[in-house]
């Protein structure tokens, strides 16, 4: 029988650049120079629109937000 490693990919959650500036209060602009400059990890969609798992967001995981 083979065991179901928690955190699997189907528990995570994405949102837009839109979602997550609303949630760390910050401007469009402020997310995706920080995904460009490589502070926050994001990916591409199908549609070339950048998501952001919820994992990699500080406010989720309780730390700073990147200078």
């Amino acid at each position: 029988m083979t065991r179901i490693k928690k955190n699997t990919i189907a528990e995570f959650k994405f949102l837009t650049v839109e979602e997550v500036a609303k949630i760390m209060r910050v401007h469009v602009r402020t997310v995706r120079r920080w995904i460009l400059a490589k502070k926050l990890p994001a990916t591409k969609s199908h549609g070339q629109k950048w998501l952001i798992s919820t994992l990699d967001i500080p406010s989720y995981k309780r730390e700073e937000i990147p200078e």
